[in-house]
């Protein structure tokens, strides 16, 4: 038969029509062009091979595992009802994709680990989702195993299918590899080469079947590969754009402010006043802050515009030598770093450092502010009491205001260029601001008392300001900052600030 003459069988649905009302074989040019069986084991096992060998760039490690759970999905639905084997391995198949989406959509969203945080035996549940996930794993590959000796047997073929065996015995060893974190190179080459000579051989298996003249009739389908696929994209379009509008931040709670007067905060506000404490941050400060700088001695102010944006170019100098520097238009963020010294024989500061948007911050993420806190130089400072602090915003006359979702220390190993690997433990401040309002502020405050003479007061402020939502998998500001990528993407911005000065008895001397 020429090429002319040859019959077109664009699909499955035909060839089981052609198969079904037919007392016959169909030509052999039909079935070698296509038959349920090639394209259902070729779609199993490129899935199985996506889901397996990844790479971690252009985010691959996430699209080609979804890729091919998809097609290992297809590929086993043809084939559920040739056996019970293949059967389970559809339902199993089915389970991995669904924790795939969940996982996929979790990772839009930076909600799904603070639930995890709140809820008990969460590191117990962790571990728990990760053995039940390797278990889908070697339960699929046992069940593909077994479906593939049971058609062979149905086929009148051998029913010793050692590549199976051995494909099961390789996610065996590849788990162990990974809970003992192997770090060497040879044997992970030697375990990709295996692979992919096992995958190999299952495929043959395929041609063996085709000589034999196996045939496979279609699981009979409500929906159409197309519609599936479009529906679980579609899945996972919404979910992620529901996550990206509504979970882009973190729940926080904004209440109004009630003014109670009070004659002795009255009192000392107005004693800080005339040491120079600025009257407007004075009043964005808690009942609690105030009563602390009871009796102050002296008051230090530094404040600093910064900017946010990434500014405009400007060509300055002739041109035989032209100089290009960053003008900034404006300057959104301002910082004031105030120290307060208190009363008594131990000399002690209390540090504030306040922020104010003097424009709208824009995009409602998250933001973050590390600090690097005067008890760092522990032989001359040390931390005297706790951190206090909190939110505020303007909207029609009303002052609300907010605690942060994390206030304390956290401690991490640095990933930075110069301390990399070094266990860190530093102060971190993690909030969202509201779409709504105005005059978006807030401060955090903390008190050092001296341990010897000489030291300065060094207290550092690190602003991360998250300013776009295109970023995946999501990162707050905080888990940015601890990561050390101060700028990744253009997602997120860092301001750094610092009040630095020397006290001694003949002043206050400005080093910041």
């Amino acid at each position: 038969m020429d090429k002319q003459q040859q019959i077109p069988f664009p699909d499955e649905e035909m060839f089981a029509d052609l198969l079904t009302g037919s007392d016959g074989l169909p030509p052999d040019e039909v079935v070698g062009a296509v038959t349920p069986w090639k394209k259902a084991i070729r779609r199993i096992l490129i899935g199985q091979v996506l889901t397996t060998i990844t790479f971690n760039f252009y985010g691959l490690n996430y699209l080609l595992p979804l890729i091919g759970m998809i097609l290992s999905l297809l590929g086993l639905r043809t084939l559920r009802r040739e056996n019970r084997w293949l059967k389970g391995c559809f339902y199993l198949a089915v389970l991995r994709l669904g924790m795939l989406m969940v996982q996929l959509l979790g990772n839009t969203t930076i909600r799904v680990d603070l639930l995890m945080d709140t809820l008990p035996y969460s590191g117990q549940l962790q571990w728990a989702v990760t053995f039940l996930g390797i278990g889908l794993v070697l339960g699929t590959v046992l069940c593909l195993w077994q479906g593939l000796r049971a058609i062979r047997q149905k086929a009148g073929l051998p029913p010793d299918t050692h590549s199976g065996a051995a494909l099961l015995i390789w996610y065996g060893v590849t788990c162990i590899l990974a809970f003992v974190n192997y770090n060497g190179l040879i044997l992970p080459l030697l375990m990709l080469i295996a692979y992919l000579l096992i995958i190999r051989s299952i495929f043959k298996l395929s041609h063996s079947l085709d000589e034999a003249g196996y045939l496979v009739k279609p699981s009979p389908v409500r929906l159409p590969d197309w519609t599936v696929t479009a529906v679980i994209t579609g899945i996972l379009a919404v979910g992620a754009a529901i996550s990206y509008l509504f979970l882009s931040g973190y729940p926080m709670d904004w209440q109004p402010v009630e003014t109670v007067e009070s004659s002795e905060r009255t009192e000392i506000c107005e004693q800080l006043i005339q040491l120079g404490f600025p009257e407007e941050i004075l009043e964005d400060l808690t009942d609690e802050d105030i009563l602390a700088c009871k009796d102050a001695v002296t008051v230090v102010v530094d404040t600093h515009s910064h900017p946010v944006n990434d500014g405009r170019q400007v060509m300055e100098g002739t041109e035989d030598h032209r100089v290009y520097r960053t003008v900034y238009d404006v300057e959104e963020l301002q910082i004031t770093g105030i120290a307060v010294q208190l009363s008594g024989e131990r000399e002690s500061w209390k540090i504030f450092h306040h922020f104010v948007w003097t424009v709208d911050p824009g995009f409602p993420g998250t933001e973050s502010i590390q600090m690097w806190p005067a008890w760092r130089l522990s032989e001359g400072w040390w931390k005297d009491g706790e951190v206090s602090g909190q939110l505020l915003v303007d909207r029609d006359g009303q002052t609300y205001t907010a605690s942060y979702a994390y206030l304390g220390n956290q401690g991490y190993t640095s990933n930075s260029f110069m301390f990399s690997g070094q266990p860190q433990n530093d102060l971190f401040a993690a909030f969202s601001l509201p779409r709504w309002g105005e005059n978006k502020r807030g401060y955090v405050s903390y008190t050092v008392s001296e341990v010897s003479d000489g030291w300065i007061i060094d207290s550092w402020f690190n602003y991360s300001h998250q300013r776009s939502w295109l970023q995946y998998p999501v990162q707050s500001a905080m888990e940015n900052q601890i990561s050390g990528s101060w700028n990744l993407n253009g997602v997120f911005k860092e301001v750094q600030d610092a009040l630095q000065f020397y006290p001694s008895e003949e002043g206050i001397e400005m080093l910041s």
